[in-house]
């Protein structure tokens, strides 16, 4: 497979608050973050940085404190974490992990 293709046309990422990229198969919980997946963070944030949008990049699916900060150096500055932060109780610790992970 070669790189990731994204395209998001300029004027609809100018009006956009927020882009989400799904480094997983999207269709259920629990799954597995794919790598590959950050490279198609990487031209939503060139696109973002060209056109001087302040547009935020979601990424959602797979997202654990192993990886969360990997994604934010990508570009994403919104992670969802469903399984990896819920099936991890106490969640005052679990929190932490995530943002011991990104900061």
């Amino acid at each position: 497979k070669g790189p990731a293709r994204v395209r998001v046309p300029g004027h609809v990422l100018d009006g956009a608050a927020m882009v989400r990229v799904m480094p997983v198969t999207p269709g259920f919980s629990g799954q597995e973050f794919i790598p590959s997946g950050l490279a198609k963070t990487r031209p939503v944030l060139t696109m973002i940085n060209r056109q001087q949008c302040e547009t935020l990049i979601q990424a959602d699916g797979g997202i654990t404190p192993a990886n969360a900060g990997e994604i934010v150096l990508a570009g994403a500055s919104v992670l969802v974490s469903g399984s990896a932060f819920f099936n991890n109780p106490p969640y005052r610790e679990r929190n932490m992990a995530f943002t011991s992970a990104v900061a």
